[in-house]
């Protein structure tokens, strides 16, 4: 499914892909935290900086014991292409196979 992204990087609004199972926990986190202006509010409710998003993100990669440096723009480039290499295998499989 898509969802639409109001004010995101360079205050542009745009849409992105949001899989059922990270719906789900977004719902839970929703009835958890019960964020006000933003999805993801610190304590004083204002919104993260970017650093502070980095900070987070390198965290989150340290606790799921993750090797390599990783940033939020790391990630960004990951879920971008994931997809062109699951398409190039596919074609891969396909001309192998006479399809």
């Amino acid at each position: 499914m898509t969802v639409y992204v109001r004010n995101a990087k360079n205050n542009k609004d745009r849409y992105s892909l949001l899989s059922e199972k990270t719906l789900k926990d977004l719902r839970a986190y929703y009835k958890q935290w019960k964020p006000k202006k933003y999805l993801f509010e610190p304590p004083n409710g204002m919104k993260y900086s970017g650093k502070s998003v980095g900070v987070i993100v390198a965290r989150a990669a340290l606790k799921a014991n993750i090797k390599r440096r990783v940033t939020p723009h790391i990630l960004r480039h990951s879920f971008c292409n994931s997809p062109i290499r699951e398409w190039n295998r596919f074609k891969i499989y396909t001309n192998s196979f006479g399809v």
